[in-house]
């Protein structure tokens, strides 16, 4: 999954079903994602649309880059 695409698209109000169908993706998936973000700092609610910190993606995408590398 293209997490920049999906942040960029949660951050321009475009809700998790609507994303899910640009992205060819189940919104199942899509909403487990959104929990990840919720949970490590990256996506906060701002009014109607979203607020990406993008300092603690980068650090989320590293620690999972590095789960990865670890498991193999």
């Amino acid at each position: 999954m293209d997490d920049k695409a999906l942040l960029k698209l949660l951050a321009a109000g475009i809700g998790e079903e609507a994303a899910a169908i640009q992205m060819n993706t189940s919104p199942n998936k899509i909403s487990q994602r959104v929990q990840e973000y919720l949970d490590a700092g990256i996506l906060k609610c701002n009014g109607e649309h979203e607020a990406i910190n993008w300092k603690a993606f980068g650090k989320w995408k590293k620690h999972r880059t590095t789960q990865v590398v670890e498991a193999a």
